[in-house]
């Protein structure tokens, strides 16, 4: 978690009374402010002379009943600003968050009246703008980084030790749909694999197709995934590919065994043959 003290965050006086927590922080992601930036209109004003401060209380110009208490040392304004405000007035602070007797306020050390009303609606635009960019900011850093217990090959355990992907298929009757989310390189972009129907009369089947670029024209009708540098075989495609493989290896080892007796009997005969001939 970040503590970012100094760093004032713009938010309006209703959404602060209901996000802020005990400890006068405001969690928005992964870091939390005790510095905001505010807009109020003055509902209440008097002097602590003991203490030489100003105690205001200011409500939300959108939401009267929702108010903050606000204490302000004097000499805050500009010269040419008057030390009080009036009642009704809109005035712009920034300050630090605090619990004092168990209630909530803000000890200002920025303290000045709204040049025109539509600060008060800019204020709500970088309010939300700032909600929204910390929590994006969160969820990028926290989704898209994520560390693989038990990656499926050896090569993705040596090359992409942080990678986190997953496949979407979609709803497709001719082709399988596939979009693969990198979220190490940040690729988007769709894979096909084109569905053959095969007959079980049929003694052989066609060989694969040798994969193309994806920027070609023809690249939705791989039978095989290109995906970054890595090439995945889809599961369809890989039980046909292993029945080759096994029917190819087991016609090897029968040739090999076949060739190994024809030389052995050829041996043998003519062995005999130069026996007989001696004799």
């Amino acid at each position: 978690m970040n503590h970012l003290d100094r760093l004032p965050l713009p938010i309006e006086i209703a959404n602060l009374c209901k996000e802020v927590q005990r400890d006068g922080r405001i969690t928005i992601g992964d870091n939390q402010f005790s510095t905001v930036t505010t807009v109020g209109r003055v509902i209440d004003c008097y002097e602590v002379r003991s203490r030489a401060t100003f105690s205001y209380t200011i409500s939300d110009p959108s939401v009267p009943e929702m108010s903050i208490p606000v204490i302000a040392y004097k000499g805050l304004t500009s010269p040419d600003q008057p030390q009080t405000f009036d009642y009704g007035s809109l005035i712009f602070l920034t300050g630090k968050l605090q619990y004092i007797e168990n209630t909530l306020s803000i000890h200002a050390y920025a303290l000045r009246e709204l040049v025109c009303p539509e600060e008060y609606d800019s204020l709500k635009m970088e309010s939300f703008l700032a909600k929204k960019y910390h929590k994006e900011l969160f969820f990028y850093s926290n989704y898209f980084v994520i560390k693989t217990s038990t990656p499926r090959t050896p090569s993705c355990r040596l090359h992409t030790p942080y990678l986190k992907s997953s496949i979407i298929p979609s709803s497709s009757t001719s082709t399988s749909m596939y979009s693969l989310v990198n979220s190490r390189q940040h690729l988007l972009f769709p894979i096909a694999v084109k569905k053959h129907s095969f007959s079980k009369n049929e003694g052989t089947e066609p060989p694969l197709k040798r994969p193309k670029s994806p920027d070609s024209p023809d690249s939705f009708d791989l039978p095989i995934e290109l995906i970054g540098n890595n090439a995945r075989i889809s599961k369809y495609e890989g039980a046909h590919i292993v029945e080759e493989e096994e029917k190819q290896l087991k016609k090897d080892i029968y040739c090999d065994v076949e060739k190994s007796c024809n030389m052995d009997d050829s041996f043998d005969e003519s062995v005999v043959i130069e026996e007989r001939k001696k004799h």
